[in-house]
């Protein structure tokens, strides 16, 4: 990998013929492979994807996680947090009116 240009260095025109040519390139390369080739590179190339495909889920799992985690925190922090009425600044308890000012709280 750290032979590959670098991308930001290609317009995008270029960089559509660059994919052309590799594209064209690969297909020749196939073409001179055996159907036993064929059929041995496409059964790799299926266990490649599925094991990327794996690698994936197992990275989106692990947000969903840590996401999962973190709400769990922030939800248990502010439960924590003396809560104040925005109006006079009194603290409240809970209920839908401030017991020093009668302000609604939301």
């Amino acid at each position: 990998m750290d032979n590959m240009p670098k991308m930001q260095n290609y317009t995008p025109e270029e960089l559509v013929k660059m994919q052309e040519e590799a594209l064209k390139k690969a297909q020749e390369t196939w073409n001179k492979l055996t159907p036993e080739e064929q059929a041995k590179a496409t059964v790799e190339a299926q266990r490649m994807l599925e094991e990327e495909t794996r690698k994936h889920q197992e990275l989106m799992d692990t947000v969903k996680r840590f996401t999962e985690e973190r709400k769990e925190r922030d939800a248990a922090q502010n439960a924590q947090k003396p809560k104040f009425c925005s109006n006079c600044g009194a603290p409240v308890s809970g209920g839908k009116f401030c017991g020093n000012c009668g302000n609604a709280l939301s």
